[in-house]
């Protein structure tokens, strides 16, 4: 992953993958996506990572919730703006999200940390 992820420091690449590993721990998994300015190397101060998580299935509220949770509590870990987009599978590649912007910019640029 470090050597795909060159622009991000050390810090926020063992953040990363202990916020993966965190979310694997509850949830499956269908990829995590990382992508965004951090990625790209053109990050400003106090940008966030952006991480796409797409799980096997769809999520309720209570769920979706508990991942924003974990990302808050491995930024305060590691020091880091790790900030997830959640998403289900489905819908990611044949509801709404497939056609936003968010998808294109993913798909050219992104990262898979998953």
């Amino acid at each position: 992953m470090a050597a795909r992820m060159k622009n991000l420091n050390d810090n926020q690449l063992i953040a990363v993958e202990a916020f993966i590993a965190r979310v694997k721990q509850k949830y499956t998994l269908a990829e995590a996506i990382a992508f965004g300015s951090e990625v790209l190397g053109w990050a400003e101060e106090g940008s966030d990572l952006d991480i796409l998580i797409v799980t096997e299935n769809k999520l309720n509220h209570r769920d979706r919730h508990s991942i924003q949770n974990m990302s808050t509590e491995i930024n305060w870990e590691y020091d880091t703006n790790i900030s997830p987009t959640i998403v289900d599978k489905e819908n990611w590649e044949h509801g709404l999200y497939s056609i936003l912007l968010i998808k294109d910019e993913v798909d050219r640029d992104g990262v898979s940390v998953c």
